[in-house]
């Protein structure tokens, strides 16, 4: 089955506006997964700062994550240390999920420390299932 070469031409323009639609797309998302790692950070920085628990690492850690982030899109340039639409290597999300669990339990520590404070009283017993009894 032969094409005339108008309609091989025409074919092959649709393939490539398809493989070009595929590409913004995969851009779009990139672009995406950059920005919601660099909130996620700053966010975890702050948390962090604020409860007083931010070491010299996850200050510098952070710093050039940002930055990276900022210029280049990715914070890791080799594509075997994660997928290619990643923002962040998997070491880098290992650190990213240390600071996150260390800013939960600041955040709890803190919670904790302001019930104990203002010594109120402990909350009433939950009450559990009780079964009516219908005679």
């Amino acid at each position: 089955m032969w094409k005339d070469r108008k309609s091989w031409a025409a074919d092959q323009a649709a393939r490539d506006r398809e493989i070009e639609k595929q590409r913004e797309r995969e851009k779009k998302s990139r672009e995406r997964s950059a920005r919601n790692a660099q909130r996620k950070i700053e966010r975890l920085r702050r948390e962090l700062d604020e409860a007083g628990e931010l070491n010299d690492f996850e200050e510098s850690f952070a710093d050039s994550v940002t930055e990276r982030l900022d210029r280049y899109g990715s914070a890791f340039q080799n594509p075997e240390l994660g997928r290619p639409g990643d923002a962040l290597s998997a070491s880098q999300k290992r650190v990213v999920a240390a600071m996150k669990k260390k800013a939960k339990e600041a955040k709890r520590a803190a919670k904790e420390a302001e019930a104990h404070e203002e010594d109120a009283p402990p909350p009433p017993p939950a009450r559990g299932f009780r079964p009516r009894i219908v005679e």
